[in-house]
């Protein structure tokens, strides 16, 4: 599976996420990934940025065909497509939700509870495959994690 990564989808999933250039550089945990190193990706300097995703495979794991199958029924079910339509309407955007049938195709498959702020559409489709979503904060308390 191939992805086109470009700037602005590294810029706005960071974005999306709530996350500073600087939490990025700290959560990779690597020495030479800073702060400058996460702004050059996201203008334009791909090339440094995909060597490091070659280097790091382990991060990002290609769907399983079980969860292929699962991306591909979701995609089709019309409570999705209705709630990708609704969710551009309400953004005025064009993107869908393609990312979210990933992550609740992996959650069903592994039996896996979502961790999110998303109120909308990523809870709606999972809650509909009886995957459970739950906050961040709510995750910390189940997990008896004080900050």
């Amino acid at each position: 599976m191939q992805a086109n990564i470009t700037p602005s989808v590294l810029k706005w999933c960071r974005q999306e996420s709530g996350f500073e250039v600087r939490e990025v550089a700290a959560a990779i945990k690597e020495k030479r990934v800073t702060p400058r190193t996460i702004q050059a990706w996201e203008q334009g300097e791909q090339r440094a940025f995909l060597q490091w995703v070659a280097q790091n495979k382990y991060i990002f794991p290609e769907p399983t065909q079980t969860e292929q199958q699962k991306v591909r029924i979701i995609a089709r079910a019309k409570e999705f497509q209705n709630l990708i339509h609704a969710q551009t309407q309400l953004k005025g955007s064009k993107r869908g939700g393609g990312a979210d049938m990933f992550v609740i195709a992996k959650a069903i498959v592994e039996n896996r509870t979502i961790v999110t702020r998303e109120k909308y559409k990523l809870n709606k489709v999972a809650q509909h495959y009886g995957v459970q979503c739950i906050t961040p904060e709510q995750f910390l308390k189940q997990q008896n994690i004080k900050i």
